[in-house]
């Protein structure tokens, strides 16, 4: 919830009709999911103007109706002024900044009171996984002191709506903060002035734009300036030192580095264990698959352990009961099949990762390649690059024993190019769709991961 002063002090008002009578309000921007009392800020993008549902969000009863001013807007909102005396109606010169402004005042005010922290994290794969098992991590000792955000509002949109959520009981903030131009990581950091954060990796993602993994580097350590710059250097931040990017920044007695490297993280069978300040903390997890969720699990750890340490105990034992969910790395038994779900995202770092923690998983449970099934989607955002990455996956499959494949979207056979022509290639989820209960009684174990955009958990639907 925000303070009505905080809302009214915006640079950005040109007109107001009507007071406001609350001291605070939950803000929204949605009309589906708007709430009665609520202040909805009516954003406007090339395709879409908010404003043009005013009379639906006015019937839900809005308290505060936040619009783009222009002169032909007028005697509408005059109108609606007098009919609603008990709605306030503010124009401002752009919506969206209007929203960024008051969020980022929102969290200066908290910051003078009781919120301590604000975790950024980011990262080219693994930042929500991280971001879940932090979570999880934290709520067992904070509870409703805690808040992070939630689903991927992790976008120039969804950081400002998070840290509206944050309220006055709030301790600490975790916010994820995603990228695909250069300069937006420090545009988030500005509206959000995290105090710890963490990158979990370099990885070729968003190439089409940042070019190369030089340049995500220089994207993604952004956060970490930001927390020196905010914290003079005193804010926490976890880096994987085994990533060969992220070893180049450099460190001081608040930047904790773990790693194989570093000869302080070992891998064990479904488990990690860390070793820090001459102390040894085995974490063990049945949920997680594959190396780099371990790597996701320790640096989350380590975050945590650092900002509380009184609460080692507490964050072992929480450890044990995450399960990842929201078709990320996630293990599903439909009666004897063994399906293994990554239908969010994907790129050639995080197809590679879970690519090898299957196959491991595989060769440890004695799984026969003829019958196991990999079912790869897009990969997206790659630009010049993306038909030789996807040739390389494809190679990759090959490399290590894959037998049985199957490719879906616009780079299926460049996927082929690189697996060979006893692969099944499919145009799009609904072609495969067509096939699948036939392809699902041939195999045991299942590989499905692609970009979100292919929705490839509709294969999840058919029985």
């Amino acid at each position: 919830m925000i303070r009505t002063e905080i809302i009214l002090n915006s640079k950005l008002i040109k007109k107001i009709f009507n007071s406001p009578d609350k001291p605070f309000f939950e803000v929204s921007t949605d009309t589906r999911t708007m709430q009665t009392g609520d202040a909805f800020v009516a954003l406007a993008g090339e395709s879409f103007d908010a404003f043009n549902f005013i009379d639906e969000v006015v019937n839900k009863g809005c308290a505060v109706f936040v619009y783009n001013h222009n002169e032909s807007r007028t005697s509408k909102i005059e109108l609606l002024a007098r009919q609603h005396n008990n709605i306030t109606f503010i124009g401002v010169t752009d919506t969206l900044s209007f929203l960024q402004e008051i969020a980022t005042f929102h969290v200066q005010n908290l910051k003078k009171n009781q919120l301590r922290h604000v975790i950024g994290i980011t990262g080219s794969n693994g930042k929500t996984t991280t971001k879940n098992i932090l979570f999880h991590l934290l709520n067992a000792i904070l509870g409703e002191k805690l808040t992070c955000t939630k689903g991927n509002l992790n976008n120039h949109i969804g950081v400002p709506l998070t840290l509206l959520k944050i309220n006055e009981n709030h301790i600490t903030s975790i916010v994820e903060m995603g990228s695909n131009h250069p300069g937006e990581i420090d545009f988030l950091c500005n509206l959000a002035m995290p105090t710890a954060g963490i990158i979990t990796n370099i990885g070729k993602a968003h190439l089409e734009f940042l070019h190369s993994q030089e340049g995500v580097l220089k994207e993604k350590r952004c956060l970490f300036d930001s927390v020196m710059k905010n914290t003079n250097k005193k804010g926490f931040f976890i880096i994987n030192n085994d990533d060969e990017y992220l070893r180049t920044l450099p460190v001081n007695k608040n930047v904790v580095t773990i790693g194989k490297t570093k000869e302080n993280i070992f891998f064990l069978k479904n488990g990690v264990e860390i070793i820090f300040n001459h102390e040894k903390i085995r974490l063990q997890n049945h949920e997680l698959t594959g190396i780099h969720n371990f790597y996701n699990l320790a640096v989350a750890f380590m975050m945590a352990w650092m900002l509380f340490p009184d609460e080692k105990s507490k964050l072992i034992n929480a450890v044990s009961s995450f399960k990842p969910s929201s078709n990320r790395s996630v293990w599903i038994k439909e009666e004897d099949k063994l399906i293994f779900m990554d239908a969010y995202n994907a790129n050639p770092s995080s197809m590679q990762a879970a690519i090898e923690g299957f196959i491991d998983k595989c060769t440890k449970e004695k799984v026969l390649s003829e019958n196991i099934c990999f079912v790869l989607g897009d990969m997206n955002e790659l630009g010049a690059t993306g038909p030789a990455l996807h040739e390389e996956i494809g190679g990759l499959i090959k490399k290590m024993h894959g037998k049985n494949a199957i490719f879906v979207g616009r780079f299926a056979k460049s996927y082929q190019k690189g697996f060979g022509e006893s692969s099944q290639i499919y145009q799009d989820v609904n072609e495969l769709l067509k096939d699948w209960k036939k392809i699902k009684k041939k195999y045991e174990y299942f590989f499905i991961k692609g970009s979100r955009s292919l929705q490839l958990e509709l294969l999840m639907d058919i029985t």
